[in-house]
């Protein structure tokens, strides 16, 4: 088993729907059935940017910065990895990487002018808005769309979660110059810092790794507040110390370990001796504890 197995098995650990893990799993180890397609792709001016960070395993096709930055959270991600087993999952993968160059496209642009900016207003908003909200609204379009992340998180919020907007989400926030995911985690962070203003400062400047290990729905209020407690003290707590925070705090329901136990024995053949001696070091210690 090389290092990216043995990785996959460890990640596919945090899938809880079952239908998605197993066919996450049984494209792991199929064959590379559209290799010559996505080299092709790889050598078109539009796409080569951004499938230079990319990599094809068996039917597995996944970002590998993704992959790197997100070690327990990659399989929930948007778009870090597309399970290439027919020609409409091709055709997916070809529709997603054009939306992405289409708003790189976007992103370049610097010069931006006025009309631009009604433009944009005409087009998407100003039909399903009051126009009492006209001048707040391109306010905050003159600001995302000249500095996209960078922008007020108020701004984005503003534009991308409390007005109405005539279109597909996606091509508004293509238009934006932003994507869903980063839409996604400035929203997220917006709602963590209003139920914990004390650590608004900290929460913005939380890199997005750690930020949604702590912002993960599961995460009771009681931990956050612990761990950003935790984070002022100790900025550079590592992602494995917040995931030992945030399971200090979980206790498992009966069906939870039922599923562990169930992982663990259909991937056990799997796991490499250093792994296997670990866990059975761990599990007879549990065992010696309920004796007591």
């Amino acid at each position: 088993m090389d290092q990216f197995d043995i990785e996959l098995w460890k990640r596919l650990k945090t899938i809880e729907d079952k239908t998605r893990l197993k066919r996450i799993r049984k494209a792991s180890i199929g064959r590379r059935k559209f290799i010559d397609e996505v080299n092709e792709l790889r050598e078109k001016i539009a796409f080569k940017s951004f499938l230079s960070n990319w990599e094809y395993h068996n039917n597995l096709f996944y970002n590998i910065k993704l992959w790197k930055d997100n070690e327990v959270d990659f399989f929930n991600l948007e778009n870090s990895y597309f399970i290439l087993n027919t020609e409409d999952d091709l055709n997916v993968l070809k529709k997603k990487k054009k939306k992405e160059c289409q708003r790189n496209i976007q992103q370049q642009k610097t010069d931006f002018s006025e009309a631009d900016i009604i433009d944009i207003y005409d087009k998407y908003l100003k039909d399903v808005n009051p126009s009492s909200s006209r001048d707040k609204i391109i306010d905050a379009l003159n600001d995302v769309y000249k500095n996209k992340i960078e922008a007020t998180c108020e701004n984005i919020i503003l534009l991308t979660k409390k007005i109405k907007i005539n279109s597909d989400k996606i091509t508004w926030y293509s238009e934006l110059g932003l994507s869903d995911d980063q839409v996604s985690i400035i929203y997220n962070r917006y709602l963590l810092y209003t139920k914990f203003p004390k650590y608004k400062n900290l929460i913005m400047k939380i890199a997005i790794g750690k930020f949604k290990l702590i912002a993960n729905k599961q995460i009771s209020d009681k931990a956050q507040a612990s761990i950003l407690k935790e984070l002022e003290k100790n900025p550079n707590m590592t992602k494995n110390q917040i995931e030992s925070h945030i399971n200090s705090y979980e206790i498992l329901t009966k069906d939870k370990i039922s599923d562990i136990l169930t992982e663990l024995n259909s991937s056990w053949d799997l796991l490499d001796l250093k792994t296997k001696k670990e866990i059975s070091f761990k599990l007879y210690k549990i065992k010696e504890r309920i004796k007591q």
